[in-house]
């Protein structure tokens, strides 16, 4: 599988290092994550640097997704109905299922899943 860093490489320029700056920012415990605090923060950030690759450098980000995608499929063992669902609405649910799930619904879709 090839490394994530070629989806960042430009006909002119490898954007990976930027990227992994830009990562790390987003990981540290700033409070306010933009790019002038992740360069006050990080010795390897230049404000100007990370404001032209997210701005106007032309990476592909369907070729990021796309990156993810196989890679997550990798680790959900490779099957070609595998499938991963991430919910980003981050909101406490109050109950187990969505709404209009019942025991019958949550237990066909168990073995579904199991029968896959």
């Amino acid at each position: 599988m090839k490394s994530v860093a070629t989806v960042f490489d430009t006909g002119t320029h490898h954007g990976a290092i930027h990227a992994e700056t830009y990562l790390q920012g987003l990981l540290t415990q700033l409070p306010a994550k933009n790019m002038e605090r992740m360069a006050e923060a990080l010795p390897a950030a230049k404000h100007q640097n990370l404001q032209q690759f997210l701005t106007d450098s032309p990476w592909s980000t369907s070729q990021l997704w796309a990156w993810v995608g196989r890679r997550a499929n990798y680790h959900l063992g490779g099957r070609p109905h595998s499938m991963l669902l991430i919910d980003e609405s981050a909101k406490p649910r109050r109950a187990a299922n969505p709404p209009g799930w019942t025991a019958n619904t949550t237990a066909a879709w168990a073995k579904w899943t199991i029968a896959r």
